[in-house]
């Protein structure tokens, strides 16, 4: 029950991907020994809550040729669950002291020629076209430095939560080029233009509690508290009570429709997608979960 827009949106990610490719919880999990990312499904309780998570501690995450590979493997396997097998994905890193840290500038240091430059970028900005458009929600845990790409990587999840000791910084224009994997479109869209340009422009490092204030993370933990990754599962936990189709049909609507100047139109396309969910199962069943006064059994459909 996709909407036209989320559909072409799909079709568009879909053919970026081929052409550039030609704690306590129980899970299952997909990795070999040689994985940089790995995708841990939750089950139980959580099930429905997908790890997405980033794990090359040699590098801090660096967006290396393979990581970037895995990721976007990763995205597309989960882009291809079935609405109720993932519900929510977080997308964290393995390590204490770093979420990402970027373009790998050692694989980078070897591209000769604008051409290959700009083909390593594309690859990290399919990365982050592909995560912003997975159906669905998408939660950016950030522990640690989260720099350039690895800053831009967090724009594109839906909802940011940080450590205690996470530093974010678009810190490009310190080696005199600028972010070139969409950077300079979502964080204006994000946090505000003057904001926008002051990180841009200054390459400065924003901590926690600037960043909350900024509006470019929507939670950090307490001082002395690390890990985000439980204020990530408290919002995902949060999102598992709503309906699927509901849940992803909502966020479809924002993004679409905050991509229209003309708000009549963004109207209508809420319109569009309200009626996704209208004519559900699970509409049927939460009204009756309701009247009944127990908890909903959702199928997404």
């Amino acid at each position: 029950m996709l909407s036209r827009f989320s559909r072409n949106l799909t079709k568009s990610f879909q053919c970026t991907t081929s052409s550039l490719l030609l704690s306590n919880r129980s899970f299952t999990q997909t990795q070999s020994t040689d994985r940089e990312v790995t995708i841990n499904r939750l089950t139980g309780d959580d099930h429905g809550i997908v790890l997405l998570t980033m794990n090359r501690p040699k590098a801090l995450n660096a967006l290396g040729k393979n990581l970037i590979n895995q990721l976007l493997e990763s995205i597309e396997e989960i882009r291809n669950d079935h609405i109720t097998k993932s519900r929510v994905i977080i997308l964290n890193s393995a390590l204490e002291k770093a979420f990402c840290t970027g373009a790998d500038l050692i694989e980078r240091k070897e591209m000769k020629t604008p051409e290959e430059i700009c083909a390593f970028v594309d690859k990290i900005r399919a990365v982050l076209l592909g995560l912003e458009s997975l159906p669905q929600p998408v939660i950016a845990s950030v522990d640690g430095y989260a720099m350039g790409g690895g800053c831009e990587l967090s724009l594109a999840a839906d909802l940011r939560v940080a450590g205690c000791k996470a530093q974010f910084a678009l810190t490009e224009t310190k080696l005199a080029i600028i972010p070139g994997a969409g950077g300079t479109q979502r964080l204006p869209r994000l946090i505000g233009i003057p904001y926008a340009k002051e990180m841009i422009m200054t390459g400065k490092m924003v901590k926690p509690d600037e960043a909350l204030r900024y509006g470019l993370i929507n939670a950090k933990t307490d001082d002395g508290v690390t890990s985000s990754l439980d204020l990530a599962m408290d919002y995902a936990r949060q999102m598992l009570l709503t309906g699927p189709l509901g849940l992803r049909a909502g966020k479809q609507a924002i993004n679409r429709g905050m991509q229209e100047s003309d708000f009549s139109k963004a109207c209508q396309i809420e319109r569009e997608e309200y009626l996704v969910t209208i004519k559900s199962k699970d509409k049927d069943e939460a009204l009756a979960a309701f009247k009944e006064k127990r908890k909903a059994d959702f199928k997404g459909e």
